[in-house]
């Protein structure tokens, strides 16, 4: 019997998925696209209670309505059918392509909460009991009274991307953690992520089928005394009987079994799974250091709480403007706080490609964490003045993005101490600094833009990237110029108490 190595799996799975599959996007049969909601059959659900309803609503809810101006193709045969595409309801946190991989649950107790198992209807604002009596042990999670956990549909990025998905899964699960977190921190509240429990307890407990979902991450809540309902105290709950079977998603929504199509997401899933309780890697960002010229950043602080609600994904042309080195200094101090966890801002090295920025010389930069500092790995050369036309992907416009940074990946130190749990972990970092980010530049009115429609090699070599360390995703940061869509709130659509007739 041979053992793998570790970290294999997820070594095959780069190999042959780390890229955008452009051949298959372009083949992309958009009727196939899957719900981007789950619904559960029965009442009305319930209402989320107090800050726990904030919390949610705030990180998952439907938010606003986005009417669009552009146009798809859908090759049908030998016809074309083309439609518009009026628009589309849309969340704080964004997501890969907009499909909305991520589901909310709640396990546990809070105040005017039974103990038990729930998931998040974001179309109703209500939560639906999934199964009741769980508490979070049953779920394989450390002693606590309430946990968020988020779930991940394979098929809701699969059907576009195939493989690549499962990377984008990741990315989209620690970008939404860093808003729940966030949304936590401004109202009070403690929370803190875990990453390594144990997921098939959890997916059981939930009623998840294993080859359609998939439970990527957790975060243990501490919530505040809420005056109205009682103090947030009392003994910890411990392991006792669950009094129901899970309940099922209505077959509208019920994710679909993708994984037997998509064996190197399958592979990798079963290494993670076997690799939990590995120890992590100390944070490598000190060792990628150059001994070459440094700048001290500036550190102002910027109240992120507005941005909660306000980020919004640049979807038109940056502006000509330099961005200031305050600018500058109080985005990646935004990205180096506000998280507690396993996982540190360490563990995710953020290259920073200046292109216009006052006060800094245009070139590739690695941040200093410790120092607060940006130290220059090469200066402008032509490669790094024609970014936009090499590497950078998105429209045309993002050719004035005066800022672009890369959080990277060590998946080098990363698999020889973590196995193939590191890919899930390293990746969920890395979402979750892009948001805080992306918040960061929010707060002070520049526009952001989150893609991954990049080549890794190249970029790893025009940002002199060591040996296994990889860009994985990539924020362009600039003024906002303009926008072509037209968004419009949707405070509480469709009313806590409702359930809307589609199933």
């Amino acid at each position: 019997m041979t053992t793998a190595t570790p970290g294999e799996a997820a070594r095959r799975y780069l190999a042959a998925a780390e890229h955008l599959p452009f051949a298959a996007l372009a083949a992309t049969d958009w009727r196939r696209m899957p719900p981007r909601i789950k619904r559960y059959p029965g009442g009305p659900g319930r209402p989320a209670p107090g800050l726990l309803g904030e919390l949610l609503r705030g990180s998952h809810g439907l938010t606003r309505y986005q009417w669009d101006n552009w146009r798809l193709s859908v090759g049908v045969g030998m016809d074309t059918v083309r439609f518009i595409a009026d628009g589309r309801p849309l969340r704080p946190a964004p997501s890969a392509g907009g499909l909305s991989s991520a589901e909310l649950y709640v396990v546990g107790t809070a105040p005017r909460l039974e103990p038990g198992a729930y998931h998040y209807d974001c179309a109703a604002d209500a939560l639906d009991l999934v199964r009741e009596g769980a508490c979070p042990a049953n779920a394989g999670l450390p002693d606590g009274r309430l946990y968020v956990l988020i779930g991940s549909v394979y098929f809701r990025t699969a059907f576009k991307y195939h493989e690549f998905g499962y990377r984008l899964q990741c990315l989209d699960a620690g970008v939404l953690a860093a808003q729940v977190i966030s949304r936590a921190t401004a109202a009070g509240a403690a929370a803190m992520l875990v990453a390594d429990f144990d997921e098939p307890a959890a997916a059981e407990t939930l009623g998840l089928d294993p080859d359609a979902e998939t439970i990527l991450a957790a975060i243990a809540l501490r919530l505040p005394a809420e005056a109205a309902n009682g103090p947030d105290a009392g003994p910890e709950p411990t392991v006792h009987g669950i009094r129901s079977v899970a309940a099922r998603a209505t077959a509208r929504t019920r994710p679909v079994p993708v994984l037997a199509a998509l064996p190197l997401t399958s592979a990798l899933r079963s290494a993670d799974r076997a690799s939990r309780g590995h120890p992590l890697p100390e944070p490598a960002g000190q060792a990628l250091l150059p001994a070459s010229a440094a700048t001290r950043l500036p550190s102002p602080r910027i109240a992120i709480d507005a941005a909660l609600g306000a980020r919004r994904s640049a979807d038109a042309a940056f502006g000509i403007e330099p961005l200031s080195l305050d600018q500058v200094g109080a985005i990646a101090w935004t990205a180096r706080t506000g998280w507690s966890g396993e996982l540190k801002p360490g563990h995710v090295p953020l290259f920073f490609v200046v292109r216009n920025v006052t006060g800094l010389e245009p070139g590739v930069y690695v941040y200093d964490v410790a120092a607060h500092r940006l130290v220059l790995v090469c200066p402008a050369d032509p490669d790094v003045r024609a970014w936009r036309s090499r590497v950078q992907g998105g429209s045309p416009g993002d050719q004035h993005a005066g800022l672009v940074i890369y959080p990277a990946g060590d998946y080098a130190t990363g698999f020889a101490t973590a196995a193939d749990s590191w890919y899930r972990l390293q990746n969920l970092a890395a979402g979750m600094v892009a948001q805080r980010i992306a918040l960061g530049a929010a707060a002070m009115g520049l526009g952001c833009r989150l893609v991954c429609s990049y080549d890794p090699e190249i970029v790893a070599f025009m940002l002199r990237a060591p040996d296994g360390v990889r860009p994985l995703c990539q924020l362009m940061i600039g003024p906002v110029a303009g926008t072509v869509s037209y968004t419009q709130p949707m405070p509480n659509a469709f009313g806590r108490s409702s359930r809307l007739t589609g199933t």
